[in-house]
């Protein structure tokens, strides 16, 4: 209920990859939405030019027929070669198979898996550069607000989701003085000063990204870049981390930034009050929401617990979001910052508590 306004950088549902994807979800909804029709037929490439859109254009005015189902019958349609005839009979199937997924599943199982089947996310992450890397994030972040979507309204449906996101709007000129948070960049606040600023996700795979904290230089560019987000503020900085964070819609521990470990402790003030968890999180949290900078001793295997902060010889450091069993048995449920969760029995382990 806080008013705020973006200042900077592309609306997250204007960047193509997320357009793209909604508007796979619009076609299964709706499958006589043409704009969504024609933006995604040949996304990802499929050999299905202007050209033959034209042809299906034609064949869809001269017989009286929606475009959409004019897909099934390309056979009939003249001059399209047998390739892409396929191709477009393929597209249409996949699209049916989907529409016949309405109200089975939810919104956000219907996504993800149609994003799996699609392969954008594999293909931005082959490609391997860092805006293919973004635009992967992106994907998975519009994953999450369905995630979150479904979990707000359990009775709601994609087409609901998609109303929800038509009626999303952004403020587009930035006033100084109005009475709203700012919400910005650390590369858009760059020359900018205010008398209160705040830094959320100071969390290790966030700030530093998880990509760049092998690279050396990277590192050093996100660590510059953290000093001009806290250089901003005139007279308060605040630096905040989540215990846990909603990523490919699972809640996982998060570990807080290594840059906060850089400050000189007396110049920070910690405050690790205990943090009220949403109901509808709290069964698949309760391993995971203790504080992750918790100190315990290294000593025998009892001290060992959900929340405590580890390094492993071969796996770096992790977080332990659970533990079972006992003895030569007990297996520990571990969250590493480079490898994600892995179980490891822990008699066998070489790692040291934090």
């Amino acid at each position: 209920g806080i008013p705020y306004v973006i200042v900077g950088g592309l609306k997250f549902y204007e960047r193509k990859e997320v357009k793209d994807v909604l508007a796979y979800l619009k076609l299964v909804c709706n499958p006589t939405d043409e704009v969504s029709l024609r933006r995604i037929i040949n996304y990802p490439l499929r050999s299905i030019g202007d050209a033959t859109l034209a042809k299906i254009q034609r064949f869809s005015n001269e017989h009286g027929i929606a475009y959409f189902d004019c897909l099934n019958r390309v056979d009939e349609i003249a001059g399209i070669h047998k390739k892409t005839a396929e191709q477009v009979a393929g597209f249409h199937r996949f699209i049916t198979k989907y529409r016949t997924l309405l109200g089975t599943l939810s919104a956000f199982e219907l996504a993800t898996t149609l994003v799996d089947e699609i392969g954008i996310l594999q293909q931005f992450k082959s490609e391997s550069t860092p805006d293919a890397l973004n635009r992967m994030e992106n994907v998975r972040e519009l994953q999450n607000t369905i995630y979150e979507f479904t979990q707000r309204v359990p009775d709601g449906q994609l087409q609901d989701y998609l109303a929800e996101v038509a009626l999303l709007t952004d403020v587009d000129a930035w006033n100084d003085k109005s009475n709203a948070v700012t919400l910005m960049t650390l590369h858009a606040a760059k020359g900018l000063e205010f008398p209160v600023v705040f830094i959320a996700g100071m969390e290790e795979g966030l700030l530093p990204l998880m990509r760049n904290s092998k690279d050396s230089n990277d590192l050093d560019e996100e660590r510059r870049l953290f000093y001009v987000g806290a250089t901003r503020a005139m007279e308060k900085l605040y630096l905040s981390w989540c215990h846990s964070r909603m990523r490919h819609g699972e809640l996982q521990p998060a570990t807080p930034s290594r840059f906060i470990r850089e400050i000189e402790p007396h110049l920070l003030e910690e405050d690790d009050r205990n943090v009220r968890i949403p109901a509808r999180f709290a069964a698949q949290s309760a391993s995971s929401v203790r504080h992750p900078r918790r100190s315990v001793p290294d000593g025998t295997n009892n001290k060992l617990a959900p929340g405590v902060l580890i390094r492993h010889l071969q796996f770096g450091k992790g977080v332990i979001q659970k533990i079972e069993g006992d003895g030569d048995e007990m297996k520990a449920h571990i969250v590493f910052e480079e490898l994600g969760l892995k179980k490891i029995i822990v008699k066998y382990a070489k790692m040291e508590i934090l």
